[in-house]
Parts: structure tokens; sequence; C-alpha cells
């Protein structure tokens, strides 16, 4: 049977529409280019840690350089992300693993709660100008974390709202407790609102290219 011009342009815009209808489709089935996203964020997602650390150090608040704690998370940080890139990469071969799905949210997790507990092991006042951008740059940083940890569970088969709520987690820094989201962000989406949140506080030296 021929399909008619209009006929197809009408399937077209049904597939585009569950493409992206809700938040679920933003990250499952083919529509989705989740594994090249977390290839492209990845260095991005290490800049930041290490930016977000120079900013510490700027403050006082922590030593930088070599053989600091800071530079020790630095590198901790920059073997989770070439693992979840390396398993990222096998999993595009073999996309039906659960067990390498699940290897790459737990490493995924792991970045974030390395993250997450240095910094809560920091003194500082939580309402100081300090705190708040370190705690905007966290939250950022985290969300966008839990955002392809959503996307990955999804992939391996996880409800939406399942996928998410694995995701979901509370931190501690400078005293307050940030209730970390999900929130699915591409490289340059990330590197806009991290640039916009530097810039306004007035640390350019710390944007993200």
């Amino acid at each position: 049977m021929e399909l008619s011009r209009r006929k197809f342009s009408q399937m077209l815009g049904s597939i585009s529409f569950l493409c992206f209808a809700d938040l679920g489709a933003l990250f499952i089935g083919g529509c989705s280019t989740v594994w090249q996203d977390i290839i492209a964020y990845a260095p991005v997602g290490i800049s930041a840690v290490t930016n977000l650390l120079n900013l510490l150090g700027t403050f006082g608040i922590i030593p930088v350089g070599s053989g600091t704690a800071a530079a020790a998370l630095i590198s901790s940080i920059t073997t989770l992300f070439n693992d979840v890139v390396a398993d990222v990469k096998l999993y595009q071969s073999e996309p039906a693993n659960a067990t390498l799905a699940q290897k790459i949210q737990d490493e995924l997790q792991a970045i974030g709660t390395q993250v997450s507990s240095f910094l809560a092991g920091l003194t500082f006042l939580g309402t100081s100008t300090e705190a708040k951008i370190i705690q905007a740059l966290l939250s950022l940083f985290l969300s966008t974390l839990a955002g392809f940890i959503s996307a990955v569970a999804a992939k391996a088969g996880a409800a939406a709202q399942q996928a998410i709520a694995r995701s979901r987690r509370t931190v501690m820094i400078g005293g307050q407790t940030l209730l970390i989201e999900p929130k699915y962000r591409k490289r340059a989406e990330f590197v806009k609102e991290w640039n916009a949140e530097v810039d306004a506080a007035g640390h350019s030296e710390i944007e993200l290219k």
C-alpha cells in the first residue's frame, strides 16, 4: 500500500511527538542520544569539578595543587568518568546488557557521591556568598549526573518515574541540605547554565568552554 505525502507527514509528526511528549520519552527508546550525550559531557564534567575545587581554593577553604586532597579527588573523578565513557561505548555494542547498564549508573553515582562527600566535609557558612555559589554549582553538577542516571535506568527498562526516583538524593553542604532532582542536560546546556551562575557571582575565571 502506497502512502500519500500527507499521510507520511502525519506519521512523521506522530513519531516526533512520541519522542518528546513527556519526560520519560526524552531518554527512552531510539529517539534518544543519551549515550552520545554522556560521552560528550564527560570532559566537561571533569572540568566542572576541577573549576569548583579551584574556586574553593580561591576562597581559601581548601588547598589546591599537586599532592592535595583536591588533586586526589580530580584524579579519582577523571578515572571514573573515563570508566563511564568506556562502558558506555561497550554498552552501545551490547544494548541488552543490563549488568553493564547498572555498572554505568553505579559509576555515575560514585562520581556524585565522591564530590558531594568531599564538599560535605568542609567547614564554611551556609548563608555566605561563597557558600551560595558553591551550593548552586554543586546542585547543577549533581542534578545533571542524576539526569544521566535516570536516562540510563530508563534505557535498561525502568519505568520513567522509577528511573527518576533512583537518582534523587539529598546532600549536606555548608550547613544546608540540598535536594537533588534529576535534570537531563546536554553538554551545551550544562555549560550555558554553569557560566551563567559563575558570571553572576563575579567568577568568570571558572567558566567552562
